[in-house]
Order: structure tokens, then C-alpha cells, then sequence
């Protein structure tokens, strides 16, 4: 077979031409383009669609979207973000767009409407997450704080049972007491170190106290530095004690800020009352100052009726040492004989007691600010009342009496303010703020109530304000006017105490005179009593106290009238 001649100057490349297709017949002879400087068809073909394209979209930009299309645009964004073929065409249709330009602004709406939503998204979170971190720098704050807090807690639990604990090895009871000759000289060759070691031994002179070794049971209720760091006390060295004489036995009271230890000192009994030390560990310069204004109050003073000042003592503790009360308080008393009342006679003598002895605190200028029956002592028969606790107690000074002191069930109107005050205002008052006090105490005596019963602070400061008080359903009519003037909201109403004293000692004179003036009564119904049986001598006995009950009221009531008249 003869070879074919594929030249271009060959007759048959024509041929060729017409039997393959052209693309491949451009291929085969690629360099008679070339040489001719002719351009691919195709290649020719797709430029000018590109560029036709390019035409279009540029004529497409120049066309702006007027205001109306714009919010009709939106209007149907708003209606559906989806855009279809149907509906594309009929926005375009009614818009007189071009579907084309309809689906390119939905697809750039849709895509600033998920920018947005991305971004407030993110701001949500963002906020979120700001709070978040913030809390947890609060809670972190806190937790540092409580850790704190605990470990202080543990610290005073630790310091607590330790002086317990020393306490416990220390303390000596009554009955090892009782069987010693004198308390004061029980193993003192031992104690010698134990408490201190004195410099000195002349208690005339300014007396000077180092710890040694061995610590006293109250080191750790407050540290010995702290005294002189804020507060320089004023005490003469003659009111102070030697406290190696001194021992501590049981507690027989505790109030809020001080604890009340039975003991001896010198072979006597007496009263200890130490003031605590706050959560810190350290008392602060308040109560300091209170200690010393007692301190110098009761070495001042000098009645039957006010307790018996022994001394005091700065270290290692704040310690002042009376007489004992062995009847304990009035307040206790009167709990032990609910629902009882007190006898009529006992009520006003001790009432008469407790005037005497504010008449003289008032007359040395001294008010004391405190009055309550949890602060009167008696006597061991319960015959006689004593005044304590003086830490409230201030001298008067005209002007100045501005500070709220008192609890609240006996403190006096002028005391409290339903109105706010101004900032840095403060309620002046004088010693007339005693009598409104001794008058709820003397309407316990006469009821063996509490005053006020079932109300708490906040109630009774405005009952008291707005004039509400006691009821007097079962006082006797010839003490309820002395009652009232007592408790007058005007200060200057109520009565000075040299006049309670005689209206007390007038309506005591008459009821001891009416119980003397009938002994034949009194002989008739002993003899009575005797010869009848159980149950009737128990009818008798009642009788007769309500007989004697209302004569004595009877002629009580003729006294105050014959006083008022006078």
C-alpha cells in the first residue's frame, strides 16, 4: 500500500480536511495557524461571550433601585428571606427589574440579615460571658473572705477551749473553799508564780504587773498589749487589787458583754465580774471606757442600797470585785414566783429601797441610766434591794446628755424618735429618764408581768413614743395616780424621787398600821385555821387574805388622798 502524502501542498490534505473533524484537523497541523497568524475559532468565540457578560452586569450596576423598590424589596424580605423562581419573577415583573438584579439584592439582604443576627448573637454572649467572669471574681472575693472569717473562728474556738481548759485546772469550787480556813492562804507557796509577779508590794504606790511563766486561766480573752496601744486608763492605784488574793469559782451570771464568777478574796466572799473581749480577741476602747466609768462611779458612791465596791483589777483581765448577793436578782425572784404575785408590803418597801437610792444618786448628780430589775440584787432573806451594774451610769451635765442608753422595755420616751433625725441628731434627755424607768419596775412588782409582753424592740420603742403603756387593770387605785405621774411623756411631769419617797414611805406606814390594827382578827382566824380540818382551814386562809386585801387597799387609797391633800 502506498504511503499517503500528508503536505499542505499536497491535493489531499482537502480530503483530509473533509473527513476528520476540524478540531482534530487544527491539531494535526497546529504551525499553519501559527504561521498564517490566525487565532483559534473557539477560543475567539469565548471572549466574546465574556465580554458580552461583562456588558450586561455593568449595564446592570449603572441601574440604581429607586426608594420605592428599595421598601418594597424590604417589604417582602421581611414577609419570606427565601427567595423562589416564581416569586423572583413576579418581584421583577411588578418592580419592572430584571430577575437577575431581584435575586442579587436578596442574596445580599439575606446576607446583612444574618450578619446582624450574628452580631447580636455574639453582643448576647459577649454580656453573658462579661457577667459571668465578673461573678466569678465575686464569688472568688467571697470565698477569700469566708476562708478568712473561718479561720479567725477557729483561731478564737482554739483560744476558748484553752482557757477553758485552764480554767477547768485552775478554778477552786465553794465546797474545797468551805473546808479550808481561809481561801486566801490555800497552797499560796504554790500560786506564787502562778498569776504574777509583783515588783512592788506597797499597794498605796503605782503598781506594775508582769505576766510569768505560767499563764493566768484569762490570757487569751484579750493580750495585754492592746491596753496601752489606744486607751490609757485613769484609775488610782488604791482602788486596785492584788489578784494573786483573789479565786475564781463558778459562774452565777453572764450578761452580753460581761460574766459574773462567784469567789473570794481576802477570805470574803465576793462577786467577780469580768468583761469579755470581742470576737477579735481585743476590747475595745467603748468598753474600756465604760470598765473605768464604773470603776469610778461605784468607788464614788456610798448607800445602803447600792452594791458594795471592793476594787478592780486592769490585768490580765478587766475584772470588778463586790459584795456578794446571795438573793440574786430581782428578776430572777420574780420568774420563780409566777404566776403569783408578790405581797403588797414586800413590793413597796423594795420600791421605797430603790427610791431612796436614786433620790441619792441624783442629788451627786449621777444618773443611771440602766434601770431594770435584772440590775437589782437582793439581799439573801429577799428583804432588801441593791442597786448594780453602773457601766451605763454618767454624771449629768446640762446640755450634753445626748447619748441613747437603757434597754429598751424601761427606757423612757424622750429616749426614742418616731420622726428621723437630722444626720448626727441625737434625743437630749436628764435624770427624769430614771423615774420612767423605777415606774415599770415598781408596775412589775405590783403585777409580776413583763412589760410589754410579746413585742419586740422596734414595738415597744413606738409604743412607748406614742405614749402607750402598761395597763393598770390590776393596780391598786391609790398607787395608779403615782404610777401615771412616773410615767409621764414630759419629763417635767413626773415627780422628783424625794417625792416618790413619800408617797411610798406614807402608803407603807398606812398599810403596816392596818395590818397591826386588827390582832383579834388575825388570833380568831389562827384558831380557827387550827381547830378545822384540812379543807376548810385551806377555805379559811382565803378568805381571809381577801378580806385583808381589800381593807388594806381600802385604807392605802385614804393615805394617798390625805397626801394629795397635804
Amino acid at each position: 500500500m502506498a504511503a499517503v502524502n500528508l503536505r499542505p501542498d499536497d491535493d489531499n490534505s482537502a480530503l483530509i480536511s473533509h473527513i476528520y473533524n476540524p478540531e482534530i484537523y487544527t491539531q494535526m497541523l497546529p504551525q499553519q495557524g501559527t504561521a498564517e497568524g490566525n487565532k483559534p475559532t473557539k477560543r475567539r468565540r469565548r471572549r466574546s461571550r465574556a465580554k458580552e457578560v461583562a456588558e450586561v452586569a455593568a449595564g446592570l450596576k449603572k441601574r440604581k433601585l429607586s426608594a420605592e423598590q428599595v421598601r418594597l424589596l424590604e417589604m417582602n424580605f421581611g414577609n419570606e428571606h427565601k427567595l423562589e423562581t416564581e416569586r423572583k419573577n413576579r418581584l421583577a415583573a411588578e418592580l419592572g427589574l430584571d430577575p437577575s438584579q431581584v435575586a442579587i439584592w436578596f442574596q445580599n439582604r439575606r446576607a446583612r440579615w444574618k450578619n446582624q443576627k450574628l452580631e447580636h448573637q455574639y453582643s448576647m454572649l459577649k454580656k453573658a460571658h462579661d457577667s459571668a467572669v465578673l461573678q466569678k471574681t465575686h464569688l472568688q472575693s467571697e470565698i477569700e473572705k469566708l476562708k478568712e472569717q473561718l479561720a479567725e473562728a477557729k483561731n478564737e474556738i482554739q483560744k476558748l477551749v484553752e482557757v477553758s481548759e485552764r480554767n477547768r485546772r485552775w478554778s477552786v469550787t465553794m465546797d474545797d473553799v468551805q473546808a479550808a480556813a481561809c481561801w486566801g492562804e490555800i497552797l499560796m507557796e504554790e500560786y506564787e508564780d502562778v498569776f504574777y509577779s509583783m515588783q512592788e508590794n506597797n499597794y498605796n504606790q503605782p503598781v506594775e504587773w508582769t505576766i510569768s511563766s505560767a499563764l493566768s486561766p484569762f490570757i487569751g480573752v484579750h493580750d495585754s498589749e492592746d491596753f496601752g496601744s489606744d486607751f490609757v486608763f485613769k484609775i488610782e492605784p488604791t482602788l486596785l487589787i492584788d489578784p494573786r488574793r483573789l479565786k475564781i469559782g463558778e459562774v452565777i451570771g453572764e450578761g452580753s458583754c460581761s460574766i459574773v464568777y462567784q469567789g473570794l478574796y481576802n477570805c470574803q466572799p465576793v462577786a467577780v465580774k469580768i468583761i469579755q473581749a470581742s470576737r477579735t480577741s481585743a476590747i475595745s476602747p467603748e468598753k474600756k471606757e465604760r470598765f473605768q466609768r464604773e470603776v469610778m462611779l461605784l468607788s464614788r458612791v456610798n448607800h445602803e442600797n447600792v452594791i458594795q465596791f471592793i476594787g478592780a483589777s486592769i490585768e490580765p483581765t478587766l475584772m470588778i470585785i463586790t459584795e456578794l448577793m446571795k438573793g440574786g436578782t430581782l428578776q430572777k425572784y420574780l420568774w420563780s414566783i409566777r404566776p403569783e404575785t408578790p405581797d403588797l408590803k414586800f413590793s413597796l418597801s423594795l420600791a421605797l429601797d430603790l427610791s431612796r437610792v436614786m433620790a441619792y444618786l441624783h442629788a451627786n448628780g449621777i444618773i443611771h441610766r440602766d434601770l431594770k430589775p435584772s440590775n437589782l440584787l437582793l439581799t439573801e432573806d429577799k428583804q432588801r434591794v441593791k442597786l448594780a451594774d453602773f457601766g451605763l451610769a454618767r454624771e449629768e451635765i446640762s446640755g450634753e446628755m445626748t447619748t441613747e442608753a437603757g434597754t429598751y422595755r424601761w427606757m423612757a420616751p424622750e429616749l426614742f424618735s418616731i420622726d428621723p433625725l437630722p444626720v448626727g441628731g441625737k434625743k437630749c434627755y436628764d435624770h427624769k429618764a430614771d423615774v420612767y424607768s423605777f415606774s415599770i419596775i415598781l408596775w412589775e412588782l405590783l403585777t409580776n408581768k413583763t412589760p410589754f409582753k410579746g413585742r419586740n424592740n422596734v414595738m415597744v420603742a413606738y409604743a412607748t413614743a406614742k405614749n402607750i403603756r402598761p395597763s393598770l387593770e390590776d393596780i391598786p387605785e391609790d398607787i395608779a395616780p403615782l404610777l401615771q405621774s412616773c410615767w409621764s411623756e414630759d419629763p417635767n411631769g413626773r415627780p422628783e424621787f424625794t417625792q416618790v419617797i413619800d408617797s411610798l414611805s406614807n402608803l407603807l406606814q398606812t398599810f403596816v398600821l392596818k395590818e397591826s390594827s386588827l390582832p383579834n382578827m388575825d388570833d380568831k382566824t389562827e384558831k380557827e385555821v387550827d381547830c378545822a380540818s384540812d379543807t376548810s382551814a385551806s377555805q379559811s386562809r382565803r378568805q381571809h387574805k381577801a378580806r385583808r386585801h381589800r381593807s388594806s387597799s381600802f385604807c392605802l387609797k385614804c393615805c394617798y388622798n390625805f397626801c394629795l391633800s397635804d
